[in-house]
């Protein structure tokens, strides 16, 4: 046998003996027993039940409203009174502004009159023709000034139902530019009057959006000036960070509370004396040291605040600080549904 052959077999011989012991081997008693009283392997379980998940996706919207009406003069002539200011709420019917009458009364009077004698006029053709004494000729025109009489009639009570430019439906009299005094023709505008039920609501949606949105599925509505509402809590939370220090927090929490959403801000400043509470919302009041700033701003929050119908109030925190208090309107309303014909706008 050359020394290869040694040396192969003893490898050999050498990975048996290797395997066998590993197959032989068997654990002491005490790693046995050692084994059997380790604790068991503790597993956590938590059950999750499944929930409808709607996702949302939020947009920037503008209103409309419903319709828009210019409302013209029917007639010419000078404006006599002004019965409605702009802004004004006005029901269908309603009179905007009249026009002088001027002689059209008396027009109408003498229109009544002449209807009155033709009508006798005319029953008294009848009569003579009954005996033989009027022609044809004679009771067919006095038929027609009869018809005639009618006619310029209801032309003189026209012009005087003209005289006062109504609304044609319910609204708000968005524009009004004449004033007493003006002098209007036919087709003159007086007025735009605008309907505001219902108010429609349109968004522009984005390409990467447009396939995230089903046509007649539901959507709230929040209806404010964003950035006017922007504008009271930067100035809220201004004041409150300078009223703080580097160590101090700012609390802001909000609620729904029957009608309303109430909104908090609470600092830990060094807080308003009670004597300035009823002061702190006037122009150009300030707490801050001179050259910091004319007023604390709260003046212009009170008034956008309640452009919005809403109101705002400051207590001194609980520990120390001010607490402000911002109520708005919350109003409980059907969602809108979205009919829009197109995608890309939402109406």
């Amino acid at each position: 046998m050359n020394n290869n052959v040694r040396l192969a077999a003893f490898f050999v011989v050498s990975l048996m003996v290797w395997f066998g012991s590993g197959f032989l081997s068997f654990p002491k008693s005490d790693e046995v027993q050692q084994s059997a009283s380790a604790p068991l392997t503790v597993v956590q379980v938590t059950q999750y039940s499944e929930q409808l998940f709607r996702p949302k996706l939020t947009l920037r919207a503008h209103t409309e409203s419903n319709r828009t009406v210019n409302v013209l003069a029917q007639m010419a002539g000078q404006i006599s009174k002004i019965l409605v200011a702009e802004g004004a709420l006005v029901s269908k019917g309603d009179a905007i502004c009249q026009i002088n009458a001027e002689d059209r009364y008396l027009r109408l009077d003498q229109a009544k009159a002449n209807l009155e004698q033709s009508d006798i006029s005319y029953r008294g053709a009848l009569k003579l023709k009954t005996g033989g004494y009027q022609s044809d000729l004679a009771i067919s025109q006095a038929n027609a000034n009869l018809a005639a009489a009618r006619a310029n009639l209801k032309r003189a009570q026209l012009n005087v139902n003209n005289l006062q430019v109504t609304a044609p439906f319910a609204g708000i009299v968005e524009n009004r530019p004449v004033e007493v005094g003006d002098y209007v023709v036919q087709g003159s505008l007086c007025a735009s009057v605008v309907e505001l039920h219902p108010i429609k609501i349109k968004a522009l949606v984005s390409e990467k959006d447009i396939n995230r949105i089903d046509m007649g599925s539901l959507a709230t509505v929040t209806l404010g000036d964003g950035q006017r509402l922007l504008q009271v809590f930067i100035n809220i939370l201004s004041n409150a960070r300078d009223a703080s220090t580097a160590h101090d927090t700012v609390d802001v929490t909000g609620q729904v509370i029957d009608n309303h959403i109430c909104i908090e801000v609470i600092d830990e400043g060094h807080g308003i004396e009670a004597a300035n509470l009823s002061r702190m919302f006037d122009p150009f009041f300030t707490t801050k040291d001179p050259g910091q700033g004319t007023g604390l701003g709260l003046a212009i929050v009170t008034t956008i605040l309640q452009e919005h119908h809403g109101s705002i109030s400051a207590v001194p925190a609980p520990i120390r600080g001010t607490r402000v208090i911002i109520t708005l309107p919350h109003y409980d309303r059907p969602e809108f549904d979205l009919t829009s014909t197109s995608k890309t706008v939402l109406s």
